[in-house]
């Protein structure tokens, strides 16, 4: 059987570590899971649209979702 790699990439101040969950109800093995947190207070944390928009996204987003790509 042939496994799907699995990337999670969830934001603090959305559904964040609790989207974790649903990297454990995968088959496969070859699971990646990262969320992207500022550390600060829930209404100043990163959100799900900063995930694409926010001045710091490329670096904290699409830099590691490219690697992971380029890794798989």
């Amino acid at each position: 059987m042939t496994e799907v790699p699995v990337l999670y990439i969830g934001a603090a101040g959305g559904v964040g570590s609790l989207g974790l969950y649903t990297t454990t109800q995968v088959s496969s093995k070859d699971v990646t899971a990262f969320v992207v947190a500022n550390g600060t207070e829930r209404e100043n944390e990163y959100g799900h649209a900063d995930l694409l928009f926010a001045a710091s996204a490329e670096t904290r987003a699409w830099q590691p979702l490219a690697a992971w790509l380029r890794a798989h």
